[in-house]
Formats: C-alpha cells, sequence, structure tokens
C-alpha cells in the first residue's frame, strides 16, 4: 500500500473504516466515499483527503483524475490527515479523559 498512487474506498456502509486510517498512517492519499462511519471525520471534511457522494461513479473519477495530475497537492491533502491522526494517539485521549473527571470533580458534579 506504501507506494500506491492513492487508496479508494468506495462502500455504501463502513463499521470503521481501517484501510481509510491504515492509508492515512502511510502517507498515502485517500479517496472515499462520504459513507456513514468515518471517512468525513478520518479526511477531515474532505481537507484531509477527496470525498465524494456514495455511488457517484464520475465524482469517484474526477477525483482519480485530479490524484494522478495533480500528486503535490494530494500529498499535502495526504499531510494533513496524517497530522490530524494525532488526536487518536491513546495518550492525548487519556489526557482529556483525565481533564473532564478533574473538570467534574472540581465542579462538584
Amino acid at each position: 500500500m506504501r507506494g500506491a498512487i492513492a487508496n479508494i474506498l468506495s462502500s455504501e456502509s463502513e463499521g470503521l473504516p481501517t484501510v481509510l486510517l491504515e492509508s492515512v498512517a502511510l502517507g498515502v492519499p485517500c479517496i472515499s466515499s462520504k459513507c456513514k462511519n468515518g471517512p468525513r471525520e478520518i479526511l477531515l471534511n474532505g481537507r484531509g483527503g477527496l470525498l465524494f457522494e456514495t455511488g457517484d461513479a464520475n465524482a469517484l473519477a474526477k477525483n482519480m483524475k485530479f490524484v494522478f495530475e495533480h500528486p503535490a497537492k494530494a500529498k499535502q491533502m495526504s499531510d494533513i490527515a496524517t497530522n490530524g491522526l494525532k488526536r487518536f494517539d491513546s495518550t492525548a485521549i487519556a489526557k482529556q479523559i483525565n481533564d473532564l473527571i478533574h473538570s467534574l470533580v472540581v465542579s462538584g458534579y
């Protein structure tokens, strides 16, 4: 996958689109349908990858052409998505949970 020009997720539905997370972690540009449960969040609403309406083959083809013709722009998007994965880091999540518990204790909730 590391050497791919792009990763395409064309699903109508996903539980957790692990293939997007793997691609983003490897720095591979992603093109994904706007299916439920993940692609928009993982690809930061299109800032970190290209999104298209589920079932829209013309939009998919247009996005594929964009990635092929503009590899530097696709790489920029991929870098944004990769940096965005930091928000899922276990240390960051543990800190958020700790901060929440602390705020609840301090407020007397």
